[in-house]
């Protein structure tokens, strides 16, 4: 199994899903189909679960997301949550820039649909 990476656009966040366990999602998410930008990284993480290693750590870091998107990220989290069955140590950053109170509440809303702790970390210039 390879690592996926797909580059960031003005309309899509960068994907970097390593096989060591470090997955990152970061940027902008609006693309025109999100079900069609997000696939890859679910279909990804499915084949993933054959081969985890003990820690997997997703660091979220979005500059804005559209409402689409706010349901792919949240199949992908609950795709990830999975591993927790599997006693794999999932740990969730969300990262936010610090004075975007917005930002940090869109990562508690998804924290609850999940039902998963996130940790967040605030990001500062």
């Amino acid at each position: 199994m390879e690592d996926l990476f797909i580059k960031m656009t003005q309309q899509t966040p960068e994907v970097l899903f390593k096989t060591s366990g470090e997955l990152s999602i970061k940027g902008v998410s609006i693309p025109e189909n999100t079900h069609a930008f997000y696939s890859a990284a679910i279909e990804w993480l499915r084949e993933f679960e054959t081969i985890l290693p003990k820690d997997v750590t997703l660091n979220l870091d979005f500059e804005y997301l559209n409402t689409a998107s706010n349901r792919s990220v949240i199949e992908i989290i609950k795709e990830a949550a999975r591993y927790k069955q599997k006693r794999i140590n999932l740990v969730v950053n969300w990262l936010y820039e610090a004075d975007d109170d917005d930002a940090k509440e869109l990562g508690e809303d998804i924290e609850f649909c999940v039902d998963l702790k996130f940790n967040y970390i605030p990001k500062s210039d």
